[in-house]
């Protein structure tokens, strides 16, 4: 009868005991698919960045050469005029002379 008694106990705590596996199981199993999900999620998002800080470099670039593009035009515009002034005072001395 003891015999039986510690038969039982023993079945039930080993029954405890599987129960107790097989939830500690099924937890890892689904924390183990949330962090392969946020794994993927932060191998995405760092290519994002990745993506963004190229586009940031490729706009920077062009930023410069707009820059130095219209400052090779600002200095046209400026030559232009300093040309136009110099011909309308030449035209005018030699209006002043041929009077």
């Amino acid at each position: 009868m003891i015999s039986s008694v510690k038969d039982t106990a023993s079945t039930g705590k080993l029954e405890q005991a599987q129960r107790e596996l097989n939830e500690a199981q099924a937890a890892y199993d689904q924390t183990k698919i949330e962090y392969d999900r946020l794994e993927q999620e932060l191998e995405d998002l760092n290519h994002r960045l990745d993506t963004l800080k190229e586009e940031q470099q490729q706009n920077a670039l062009l930023k410069q050469q707009y820059e130095g593009q219209v400052q090779v035009l600002e200095e046209q515009i400026s030559s232009g005029k300093q040309n136009s002034e110099h011909y309308q005072n030449r035209l005018t001395a030699l209006g002043n002379r041929s009077i």
